[in-house]
């Protein structure tokens, strides 16, 4: 999915005003800081935001993206934000120029349109046909394009009288001969076909599909039916057999002889068809054949332990090169007791998960709660993980110096091989962000250096020292005092945590980034790559919820002994089942709302 960037040239909404990203400005001195030149869409005038207003408006839900179209009206942001991203790198170089060559000669056409009717009629009917707008706005094109459009396929379209013209030698000397007039390339038809599939944005569907053409030999269904099924067959049957020597379990002859065999009771139904249903023929077995995965088709001829070993999983390591590019995940408990300030209670012990970036070691985000590590803590850190955390100064003022700056989407996520991470959850949120997600093995903290080595920093530089630190064996029970070194207050905790980080981890130097600090980093490799933002802060909350499996019926949907219930509902009852069972994600920081698949 495409994502926001504080760029020039985005377009957003602040509270309902459109604005455009115009400059970006930074002196580099403290009482000035970086700041963005935004143009007022509706008014055209200039207004000026600080970098740290604007993060504060997306994080408070009242900057959001805008989409425009090519005329300036705002369009539907769900169809814009659902149209999928096209790679143009993709196509064979011919296919590629065939579109870009289309998608130039409609450009070109509709620019001498303008706003004029295209069929209004300019003079005299031209050979028969009316002589219009557009019929000259093609002409004219396609003899600017001759030599493009020729190369993509198209040729000159002559009348019978004018090939026969062309086949007949030259009259007079042989420099008196007059060049051909341009032949019109394209006409009104192809002009509109090409014009249905035009989208200054999205150029797909103009490069036309040229494989289909041409008269083929096609099989029966019947025999294509029995061809693929017994290839499956023989597939699956390969993979529990064991493989003697060098001989391939599946053979040509083998699938030939099951396919024959399928086939055999259809002749009998249908004699007419006798000569028909046959097996294929070799060539035709070969390419079906190899539409199939090659993993299969490896289990099929070499077994399934030796495919295996021959389709292993290699890697490499590849270090980021910018920030949020590859973000490690790691969960840990916390050694502290805390009690709650307010009402006195002890709380327990809590957990801590981090997602740390790789390439700027920055702490992304966290969470620290008491209950077990499962898909709810996660979502909880990547949800602080994205936020651009511009609560710290409105929460703790000017008792921190620094800004938090890590935040934003990544695209790939480092974690543990958990059941959390083979849930359905993340698996929707990858899926959604078209994010990629490395699993790496248990117990093996060397694969994940940064969030570990985040823990051991915290550990020896933070936690030690503090209070309510619990000690370990070594240490004799009758120097530690639980009434004064155990009472800890969660909100006390969180703000030395807010300040550590922003303070101390965040702007101190380490050895692995080059002797320089995680901001440091920061600010310079986002020129790499910035991260993206989603649409608005409420995208935020509805994807990072946590996927659960309920019952839909006429009282609503059911979560932890709450219903909800929505008019929206009916309908998919209506479509699907009174009774039935859904998917539906909740936020655990607000259980108000639900929402169903």
């Amino acid at each position: 999915m495409a994502l926001m960037r504080f760029c020039a040239g985005t377009e957003v909404s602040i509270n309902g005003e459109p604005y455009r990203l115009v400059e970006f400005i930074d002196r580099g001195e403290p009482n000035e800081p970086p700041a963005w030149f935004l143009r007022r869409l509706n008014r055209s005038e200039t207004v000026l935001f600080t970098v740290a207003v604007l993060r504060r408006m997306f994080d408070e839900g009242q900057l959001k993206r805008l989409y425009t179209t090519a005329d300036g009206h705002a369009a539907d942001g769900e169809v814009m934000r659902r149209r999928h991203a096209y790679v143009p790198d993709d196509l064979p170089p011919a296919d590629r120029r065939r579109r870009e060559v289309r998608a130039e000669f409609v450009k070109r056409v509709q620019a001498r349109l303008g706003l004029r009717g295209a069929h209004a009629r300019l003079g005299p009917d031209v050979d028969g046909k009316p002589d219009t707008l557009l019929s000259r706005a093609l002409a004219e094109v396609s003899r600017e394009m001759a030599a493009d459009l020729k190369g993509i396929g198209l040729r000159n379209r002559r009348k019978p009288e004018d090939a026969d013209k062309a086949s007949q030698p030259p009259k007079g000397k042989p420099g008196d001969e007059e060049p051909d007039e341009p032949v019109h390339l394209v006409d009104q038809s192809t002009y509109y076909r090409w014009l249905q599939r035009y989208d200054p944005e999205d150029k797909r569907g103009l490069e036309g599909d040229f494989a289909a053409r041409g008269n083929r030999n096609q099989l029966l269904p019947a025999v294509k039916e029995a061809m693929l099924a017994a290839m499956r067959d023989a597939i699956e049957q390969a993979k529990d057999k064991r493989q003697v020597g060098k001989v391939a379990t599946v053979t040509m002859a083998s699938l030939r002889s099951s396919i024959n065999q399928a086939l055999a009771p259809k002749r009998l139904q249908s004699p007419e068809l006798r000569e028909e249903l046959v097996p294929p023929s070799a060539p035709t077995l070969h390419r079906h054949w190899k539409t199939f995965p090659a993993f299969d088709r490896a289990c099929a001829t070499m077994g399934l332990s030796r495919a295996r070993r021959e389709f292993r999983f290699i890697r490499g390591h590849e270090h980021p090169e910018a920030p949020f590019e590859l973000v490690e995940y790691d969960e840990t408990h916390m050694p502290f007791m805390f009690v709650d300030e307010v009402h006195g209670v002890p709380l327990g012990m809590g957990n801590l998960c981090s997602a740390l970036c790789v390439a700027t070691h920055s702490c992304g985000g966290f969470n620290i709660s008491f209950e077990p590590f499962s898909d709810m803590t996660m979502m909880s850190t990547l949800r602080h993980a994205v936020s651009l955390k511009s609560y710290v100064a409105r929460e703790y003022g000017g008792r921190i110096r620094n800004e938090y700056l890590p935040g934003g989407m990544f695209r790939c996520i480092g974690i543990d091989n958990s059941k959390p991470a083979w849930g359905k959850t993340l698996k929707q949120v990858a899926r959604t962000l078209d994010c990629d997600r490395m699993w790496l093995p248990p117990r093996t903290p060397w694969f994940k250096p940064v969030v570990e080595g985040f823990f051991r920093v915290l550990n020896q530089l933070l936690l030690q020292e503090m209070p309510g630190f619990t000690l370990g064996r070594a240490i004799d029970s009758k120097d530690y005092d639980p009434r004064v070194s155990a009472c800890i207050g969660l909100r006390q905790f969180l703000f030395l945590f807010h300040a550590w980080i922003c303070d101390i981890y965040q702007v101190r130097r380490q050895e692995g980034l080059g002797n320089r600090s995680p901001n440091e980093c920061w600010r310079e490799l986002l020129v790499n790559g910035e991260p993206g933002l989603l649409d608005s802060a409420d995208d935020v909350a509805s994807l990072f919820g946590v996927v659960r499996t309920g019952t839909l019926d006429h009282r609503g949907v059911r979560f932890c002994n709450i219903r909800y219930g929505s008019p929206e509902l009916q309908g998919l009852r209506l479509d699907r089942g009174a009774r039935q069972n859904i998917l539906f994600k909740i936020d655990p920081a607000n259980l108000l709302h639900v929402r169903v698949r």
